[in-house]
């Protein structure tokens, strides 16, 4: 694969997890610039809301492979209100292990996903975040 094509697909995975990240929060992701190091776009609202951010990426491509899969889990069982995690912390990596669902293990990603930050940007400045938690 030559280097555009695997810029291509690294940033395809960044917007998929941007996307799913935004789905905990009942937004959409609607990316601006993507790059490999820093992705800055918008997260949408159905109301019409918006929000610019910015997400500095740490992850190697399979963390953000299985951090999509995680984010899409937790949204598709509706685990997630606002920023809080409503279902029990093990019974919650149990239920990952039991289902397979990751290729790292259940510990591991979750950590990840548990230290992700976007950042919210307010008139040019880093504000806010969007995090999860217990």
């Amino acid at each position: 694969m030559n280097k555009r094509s695997q810029l291509i697909v690294i940033t395809n995975k960044i917007n998929d997890f941007l996307n799913a990240f935004a789905g905990l929060f009942s937004a959409k992701w609607e990316p601006d610039t993507v790059t490999v190091e820093r992705a800055e776009g918008f997260f949408l609202w159905p109301d019409g809301e918006r929000q610019r951010v910015r997400w500095y990426r740490m992850e190697d491509e399979t963390s953000l492979e299985d951090m999509t899969r995680l984010c899409t889990y937790l949204t598709r069982n509706k685990w997630v209100r606002s920023d809080k995690i409503i279902i029990n912390e093990e019974e919650l990596l149990q239920n990952l292990r039991d289902n397979k669902i990751l290729k790292a293990p259940a510990q591991d990603v979750w950590e990840h996903l548990l230290q992700t930050e976007i950042k919210m940007i307010d008139e040019g400045e880093e504000t806010d975040s969007f995090f999860l938690h217990f």
